[in-house]
């Protein structure tokens, strides 16, 4: 699905654009849109860029990579904050 070389992920499916709806969004990740609501609330993904309904692909990609993305800035979870969030049912 993703891959990371030399620090750069690239999406298998070049084809989505860079801004989704939530819908779209739910597809690339091969989720179900209540799935991706709930991973949102969840923060696993980032919210939806501010001031609109639409989702990053981008941040979408590097979120599941497993870096720390957030809609709002470039803000970093500590590392017991990303110990908590991966280990949380």
């Amino acid at each position: 699905m993703f891959a990371r070389t030399h620090g750069v992920v690239r999406q298998a499916d070049d084809n989505w654009p860079l801004v989704l709806t939530r819908p779209e969004a739910a597809k690339m990740c091969r989720i179900s849109v209540q799935t991706f609501d709930a991973w949102v609330r969840k923060e696993i993904l980032p919210g939806p860029i501010p001031g609109t309904r639409r989702w990053s692909r981008i941040a979408i990609e590097h979120a599941l990579a497993g870096d720390i993305v957030t809609s709002t800035g470039d803000i970093h979870l500590s590392p017991f904050e990303q110990w908590k969030r991966r280990n949380a049912h």
